[in-house]
Formats: C-alpha cells, structure tokens, sequence
C-alpha cells in the first residue's frame, strides 16, 4: 500500500519538473509537517497523514496557482495513491 510519505514525494517530484527542483523543494521544506531532503525525497510526514498532505498542496497551489493541485492530484493517482484517505479537492481531480 502506498504511504503519505510516497503521496507527498510524488507532489513534490511533480512540481519539481515544472518549477524547478529549488523551489519545489523549498516550498515543501516549508510545509509544516513535511521532512524532506534536498533531492525532493520525502523522509517522513510529522502528523495526520492527510491534513499535512492538504497543507503542501496548498502550499504549492497559492504560489503557483490551482493548475498545481490537478497535476498533483494524476501524479498521486499514478502512483495508486488514490488507495489512502485524501482530501476531498484531491480525489476530486483523479
């Protein structure tokens, strides 16, 4: 079964090919909850697995826009991600 640590890492993985490895990471980094390396390699998730998964894709939607939370949304799906609870704006777009 897929883990919110490989749902997180897919988000970021994602954003990564359209913003830039620095940012992404950087926006993640920031995400409370979200342990992270520099490489975008999610090490662990601190907290209710599915309420840090809505802050980092907030995150990454109020600094680039709600196109951000579709894309993360197929990556999270491509992984089978779909299997967890997630918020509702993410299982939306799947």
């Amino acid at each position: 079964m897929v883990t919110y640590e490989e749902v997180a890492e897919a988000a970021v993985k994602r954003e990564m090919e359209i913003i830039g490895k620095q940012i992404a990471v950087k926006i993640a980094k920031e995400t409370e909850g979200v342990a992270i390396d520099d490489d975008g390699n999610v090490d662990k998730i601190k907290g209710e697995g599915k309420e840090v998964i809505a802050k980092l894709v907030s995150e990454y939607e109020e600094k680039i826009g709600k196109v951000a939370v579709t894309l993360i949304s197929k990556a999270i799906k491509e992984i089978g991600g779909d299997e967890l609870d997630l918020p509702s704006r993410i299982e939306e777009r799947m």
